[in-house]
């Protein structure tokens, strides 16, 4: 690639980049879709060059710029402390031919670490950005109330319940955010994978997600963070409560990727099994009997892959 054509690839990851952070704040569903694949751009027109490593860090800051241009510098800190720490972590442990597992949870905990540390400085301090927290959930649910209450839903702003669910959420903030952060590098990483990143990484980055399953250890953790739900302490019990979120979520993807094989296996097709997962996502009754069903995966063995070699090379748009 010559200089030119460098410096205009350049570019161009850093502008769709910083633009698509911008559309976070400026459109209220898509532009939260497009912020979370915000690392997207500067992956595809990095990895896998010469000088991989300081393009992305050019790319980073130089979205970061633009991110200024657009709206100031504190929606710029925040672009470095998500979307530039998730590209840095994601360039490098792709560069290291991290397995996918291990990139989405190392990137995950960096982009938490950082996002933490800038928020607590915004707001000064960790009492103050625990209420700032508290704040915002609860102006979400009454602007939901309204909505509900004009709908004639019976919720009514100010509530009891309003107050209870706004108490509740906010506790578990840490935890809603690990797992939106961990969905958002995992789709960053899979589409990167689709979009040429087979062709430029030397691995296989992503294997069979139908026959993904989390390490047989986790299940001490998930244990643990069941039993700490009953310890007498404040901070164990929130702490737990966080990890059984989290860690019930990871149990989840297993269930899903579950019913992902047998569905597969029974010949049905796309255009059906779509339906069936965004039911699964959105029921929770169903998503709980998923879930459970990826958690007695260890002893059942749904799918009866244990014991067999995993597939060295898959395609994620063939787990939908």
């Amino acid at each position: 690639m010559s200089a030119g054509a460098a410096a205009i690839a350049t570019v161009r990851g850093a502008s769709f980049s910083g633009l698509a952070f911008l559309l976070g704040g400026l459109v209220p569903v898509a532009g939260g879709l497009a912020m979370m694949l915000a690392p997207l751009p500067i992956l595809r027109d990095s990895l896998g060059m010469p000088g991989a490593g300081w393009r992305l860090l050019a790319q980073s800051l130089l979205a970061a710029l633009i991110v200024t241009a657009g709206a100031g510098v504190t929606p710029a800190m925040a672009y470095l402390a998500t979307a530039g720490v998730a590209v840095l972590a994601m360039g490098y442990l792709l560069g290291k031919r991290a397995p996918f597992e291990v990139i989405v949870l190392v990137a995950t905990l960096l982009v938490l670490s950082a996002a933490t540390l800038a928020a607590m400085a915004q707001a000064g301090g960790p009492a103050a950005l625990k209420r700032a927290i508290g704040e915002a959930v609860s102006a979400g649910i009454d602007q939901g109330a309204q909505l509900s209450s004009r709908a004639g839903l019976g919720l009514q702003p100010g509530s009891g319940v309003s107050a209870s669910l706004a108490a509740a959420l906010t506790e578990l903030a840490p935890a809603l955010a690990a797992i939106s952060v961990g969905f958002g590098v995992a789709a960053n990483l899979a589409l990167f994978w689709i979009w040429g990143g087979r062709e430029r990484l030397d691995y296989p980055l992503i294997g069979d997600l139908a026959r993904w399953s989390l390490p047989d250890s986790v299940i001490w953790l998930f244990v643990a963070a069941g039993f700490g739900l009953f310890a007498p302490w404040k901070w164990v019990g929130s702490a737990a409560r966080n990890a059984f979120l989290c860690l019930s979520a990871a149990y989840f993807c297993q269930g899903l990727a579950i019913v992902v094989f047998h569905l597969k296996k029974a010949g049905l097709s796309r255009f059906w099994r779509l339906p069936i997962y965004a039911v699964v996502v959105l029921q929770p009754v169903l998503a709980g009997i998923v879930c459970a069903t990826g958690l007695f995966d260890l002893w059942i063995d749904f799918r009866r892959i244990r014991r067999r070699p995993q597939q060295d090379a898959g395609r994620p748009e063939d787990f939908f």
